[in-house]
């Protein structure tokens, strides 16, 4: 990471926030990107991968048929979105499980299958999870409305980068979760 850092200074010509620390040390490929503010796509390489259980299904078909025996990066599939809140946690939780079975059963074996850790329906919010138990800034919310399940697989496969249009500001929020 610090080359990359270090690359992107010498070729700015000027100090990183740490907001662009963070962002440019993912860089596909530091020495020739074009960073330019408001204008250049960034082609960047997650550290990690969380999908949750409504796209991860269609991101695992599309990873399974990529051939590849394990993921590149770290991945997790959440079993969040698909439990209902309406008559209470056992209950619903209860209902999901019936309701969803065999869509968890697909993610929990494909998961086991490919490397992929699996959180199971009652095991938590997939916010709360890469928020609290991810120890690195880097780490990309695939299940957010701005992704898609399609990026999901690439990134699990490392076979694309995430493009990114480089905005002409950046903002970082540093959460104290202590």
């Amino acid at each position: 990471m610090s080359d990359t850092i270090s690359d992107v200074i010498y070729r700015l010509g000027h100090p990183l926030t740490l907001a662009e620390k963070v962002l440019y040390s993912h860089l596909d490929n530091p020495k020739t990107a074009n960073i330019e503010r408001g204008k250049s796509y960034l082609m960047l390489r997650p550290d990690r991968v969380a999908m949750q259980d409504a796209t991860a299904q269609m991101a695992l078909l599309q990873f399974i048929s990529s051939g590849l025996p394990r993921v590149a990066v770290p991945s997790t599939v959440h079993c969040d979105h698909l439990i209902e809140a309406k008559d209470g946690a056992g209950t619903d939780l209860n209902r999901a499980n019936d309701t969803n079975k065999e869509v968890y059963e697909f993610l929990a074996s494909a998961s086991a299958k490919y490397g992929i850790g699996f959180w199971k329906p009652g095991s938590g919010i997939i916010h709360q999870f890469t928020k609290l138990n991810i120890k690195m800034f880097s780490t990309f919310d695939y299940h957010s409305q701005r992704l898609s399940k399609v990026t999901s697989y690439p990134r699990m496969s490392d076979i694309y980068r995430w493009r990114l249009l480089l905005n002409k500001s950046l903002h970082l929020e540093v959460l104290d979760l202590g």
